[in-house]
């Protein structure tokens, strides 16, 4: 594990040096050992969207203590589970401790153990989510309380975020304790498990189960630098007004033209089915076409992404529960102009191919996007 033998271990031997107590540990690339008591402290990567290093994980025996870091990166209560599941050592104490930055109230960590036992602890004005469930000790430390060790530069960056959302929340004079709480001082400096995104563009959607019964095809969009690749399963009930999705991809694994046509080989329920892919990579779609996929570029037009979310929040939008990404950017997917329709472009990516989709589905919906984008 590269990583821990250029940040975590040397961090570790740093304070043992300081300490004085360096001859009674032996220090390896990925492990250290306590001479003195025998006990070790091992360094593993977990890759929880391939399932292998999870696997490993859990074939290491005698593990008494699991220090998950950047815990809100983790998306897969099951795997959460499998691995908590094999710290069972007898007569021992059995510790799971999870490091993370407070981030979408959708997060299984958030469901699993604060959601419904929580108290609300004022932390410089933000009313922040503190689990009282009875299997958890909660911890929730901010810059405040190493305020010591910062640099005048950085407080200074944090008060001037500080005043700048104080000044956004205040109504005739009043901070709105709503507002403040959704602020970005409240969600990045403090920590508070955000709700929903102010000014959010899609508020019409539930989570449910995906219809089966009825006509389906695929959207992708796909990624380029840091932005991931996607794919998305989506159907639409016209009668009841109801759009189901279902998160299959999202990775910023930058794949390969054979790679992609494998992902979406392994993904799709049959091997006809469509495809409707972003039409900024004609080269890359028609590629795969050529490979034996049913795929083919969405219809891009001046103002048809704005007529497109227009046209899908007459629907009720159902997402899988697995979907966990897409709930992520329906959270945040906001207004950069709402007046002239005009969206941030960023918490898109799933969305963007849901939109493909929804598009390509019914002739009359697009004939509809059209109309509608004649006059944007």
């Amino acid at each position: 594990m590269t990583s821990a033998r250029i940040s975590i271990i040397p961090e570790f031997e740093e304070k043992i040096e300081k300490e004085g107590v360096q001859e009674y540990f032996t220090v390896t690339n990925n492990e250290i050992l306590n001479k003195f008591s025998g006990s070790s402290i091992l360094f593993r990567g977990i890759k929880t969207s391939s399932g292998n290093q999870t696997a490993n994980l859990k074939s290491i025996q005698g593990i008494t203590t699991f220090v998950g870091d950047e815990m809100e990166e983790w998306e897969s209560e099951e795997d959460y589970e499998k691995l908590i599941l094999s710290i069972r050592q007898k007569n021992k104490q059995l510790r799971v401790i999870l490091i993370l930055n407070p981030t979408d109230s959708d997060h299984f960590i958030y469901k699993k153990y604060i959601e419904n036992t929580h108290k609300i602890v004022q932390i410089d004005g933000v009313d922040v989510q503190i689990s009282t469930h009875p299997d958890v000790l909660h911890i929730h430390t901010t810059y405040l309380d190493n305020i010591e060790n910062l640099s005048e530069q950085f407080l200074s960056n944090i008060e001037r975020i500080k005043q700048e959302s104080i000044e956004q929340c205040t109504i005739n004079g009043k901070l709105d304790q709503a507002l403040f709480n959704k602020s970005k001082y409240a969600l990045k400096i403090i920590g508070r498990w955000s709700d929903m995104a102010e000014g959010v563009i899609f508020t019409n959607w539930k989570e449910g189960d995906f219809d089966t019964s009825i006509p389906y095809c695929y959207g992708q969009d796909y990624g380029f630098s840091i932005d991931p690749d996607t794919l998305v399963k989506g159907a639409i009930d016209h009668k009841r007004k109801i759009i189901y999705a279902d998160e299959k991809y999202y990775g910023n694994n930058q794949l390969s033209t054979d790679d992609l046509y494998l992902l979406n080989k392994s993904l799709i329920d049959r091997e006809n089915d469509l495809i409707v892919g972003d039409s900024a990579e004609p080269r890359l779609i028609e590629d795969l076409r050529k490979k034996g996929l049913n795929i083919k570029s969405t219809k891009k037009k001046p103002g048809i992404v704005s007529a497109s979310i227009l046209k899908m929040l007459e629907y009720q939008i159902i997402v899988t529960e697995n979907s966990h990404n897409l709930k992520k950017e329906l959270r945040n997917y906001t207004w950069n102009d709402k007046k002239a329709g005009i969206p941030i472009d960023k918490h898109n990516h799933l969305i963007d191919a849901l939109r493909y989709g929804f598009i390509e589905l019914d002739e009359p919906i697009q004939n509809d996007l059209q109309q509608i984008a004649s006059i944007l």
